[in-house]
């Protein structure tokens, strides 16, 4: 069975009393944050006292109210700040919406989550939209009503335990205020509203999960979640209210359905197979647990449906062949119909020659009665069809199975993967078949792996990084094998592709006078290699050593 932990706590002004998390809003002058539930929003109503449509409808104002909870009837205790971006909520005041109308925000979807005295909405930004100036649009049989309101997307980046954010638009990269200091802080991923940034930081003997509120013009420390071992990654569904935490020898999953109100279930044992994990990953709906484990360059799938009770599904070897550990990431598809698995040269594999490969992995329906294996959708594969293993008579069980594998075609070391094609609105997701997929990689050149040993000084990594480039961004593709987009004179790392699928951006390494610093970079993805730079941090060079992991990066969808 489940469990709510005892309650979820938000960090205190002093480390000597803990606050329930809602008590924050109404103190919110204790911390300087202006804005509250006196800032005039209206209160939620029950939908049977919003009277039917009637004329056209009109909309009078929009106001942002955060991630903050949605009352069954009442005030909203809301920060509202004048900034708003995907998870927070817009609060759409005006005339004519009547019952059940249709709402969008940058031509995309949005449902309404609950109505307002005066017969106004409450609705979420949702993912892949547009930043700056957006419409709102209400429409109802008797016509369509527009506003406009400004949106932002932030990217947040972890290094040096400190979280860091940087606001990501068309024109560029803007630093935003606020960073936070983050203990033992070693993975960020942003929920599936993208409402906020959760951390993977250890603490003590355990870890813990820490919970940002991206829905400020600050963003804001809500709280902490004590787990009851140690975690080694943080996977996030990107369609669902999940959270999965790994690491030492136990499963804990958490329910992000309410942001401020999060469940822990109770931890639960890994398989025994699962050790030296060097990534996982949920598929979109959260159904799927896939790991990725050096040693034997292996995948495991456990289906944690219940998150208590998860179940083994299978694992596969990637590189069957190949006894050094390669594998270095791994992604779903936004459909959760293949993963990607990226390997290559590393390290322990220096100075071997060892081509960077892309595999594309799919989760399959098994047919007892010696038929074929299709993938989950029940599509016929694009090529000829995979044989089934020996399996007892029974009802079709789940496997993994190693679609194809292609060489990256000039590509350096590889050290991250991200996919792009993101999902439509409201669950779905656009299907392609592996071959025309959108897979980008950060890599840098073999030469650098020399760092894994011996005095690391300023001008050693110098000589290192250059010339020729030491970074690089490349298309995987499993039809021509893709190859570089763009090289970089900086060291790129952590990398995520934003929506519009125009620029990536990464973790950037660069040397300077006497030092070296860690950036954010905004690199171009049409062939112009144009790059943006905003700093982060010095880094001291005896810090730099392979496998280059200097922090982590996630954006909001």
């Amino acid at each position: 069975m489940s469990r709510p932990l005892i309650r979820f706590r938000a960090a205190p002004p002093s480390s000597a009393s803990l606050w329930p998390a809602s008590m924050w809003l109404a103190c919110a002058s204790i911390l300087g944050v202006t804005g509250c539930a006196a800032s005039g929003l209206p209160p939620i109503v029950d939908i049977r006292e919003v009277r039917a449509a009637s004329g056209q409808p009109s909309i009078r104002k929009i106001t942002d109210a955060g991630t903050a909870l949605i009352p069954r009837s009442g005030p909203i205790e809301a920060i509202t700040d004048g900034v708003a971006g995907p998870g927070e909520l817009l609060v759409v005041e005006g005339a004519g919406f009547g019952r059940q109308p249709a709402v969008s925000i940058g031509g995309r979807p949005a449902a309404v989550l609950a109505r307002t005295r005066g017969g106004g909405l409450v609705v979420r930004v949702p993912g892949g939209i547009d930043t700056g100036l957006v419409d709102v649009t209400v429409s109802t049989p008797s016509g369509t009503a527009r506003l406009a309101t400004t949106l932002r997307r932030l990217a947040a980046t972890l290094s040096d335990e400190h979280l860091r954010f940087i606001s990501v638009g068309k024109d560029g990269l803007v630093p935003v205020h606020g960073e936070l200091a983050i203990p033992g802080g070693r993975a960020v991923r942003v929920d599936s509203t993208g409402g906020v940034a959760l951390v993977l930081a250890d603490a003590a003997e355990a870890s813990q999960l820490v919970v940002v509120d991206l829905g400020r013009r600050e963003p804001f420390l809500l709280g902490r979640l004590a787990l009851p071992h140690r975690g080694a990654a943080l996977a996030v569904a990107a369609l669902a209210p999940r959270v999965a935490i790994i690491g030492g020898g136990k499963l804990s999953v958490v329910d992000t359905t309410s942001l401020r109100r999060p469940v822990l279930f109770d931890a639960v044992p890994l398989p025994k197979e699962v050790r030296t994990i060097r990534a996982a990953e949920l598929s979109p709906d959260g159904h799927v647990l896939a790991i990725l484990l050096a040693e034997g360059n292996r995948v495991i799938a456990i289906d944690i449906s219940s998150p208590t009770l998860p179940q083994l599904i299978s694992s596969v070897d990637i590189l069957p062949n190949e006894r050094q550990p390669q594998v270095r990431d791994l992604a779903f598809s936004p459909d959760g119909q293949t993963l990607w698995v990226l390997s290559g040269a590393s390290a322990e594999t220096h100075p071997q020659v060892i081509p960077t490969r892309i595999t594309a992995v799919r989760l399959v329906a098994a047919f007892a009665e010696g038929g074929v294996a299709l993938p989950e959708s029940g599509e016929a594969p694009a090529a000829a069809p995979v044989p089934a293993r020996p399996i007892p008579a029974g009802p079709i069980r789940r496997m993994l199975a190693v679609w194809k594998t292609q060489t990256v075609t000039g590509a350096g070391a590889p050290l991250a993967l991200s996919v792009g094609q993101p999902p439509e609105q409201q669950g779905s997701a656009i299907r392609n078949t592996p071959e025309v997929a959108t897979v980008f990689i950060t890599a840098a050149k073999d030469a650098l792996l020399e760092l894994k040993r011996g005095a690391v000084d300023l001008a050693r990594v110098k000589k290192l990084m250059g010339p020729p480039n030491a970074g690089m961004i490349a298309r995987a593709e499993l039809a021509s094998g893709g190859g570089p987009i763009a090289t970089t004179r900086e060291l790129l790392g952590a990398l995520a592709v934003p929506p519009d699928a125009q620029h990536a951006l990464a973790l950037a390494l660069r040397p300077g006078d006497t030092d070296l610093e860690l950036g954010l970079a905004r690199i171009s993805l049409d062939g112009q290699a144009l790059m943006q730079f905003s700093p982060l941090q010095r880094v001291d060079a005896k810090a730099v050593h392979a496998p280059f992991t200097f922090g982590d990066l996630a954006i909001q969808p």
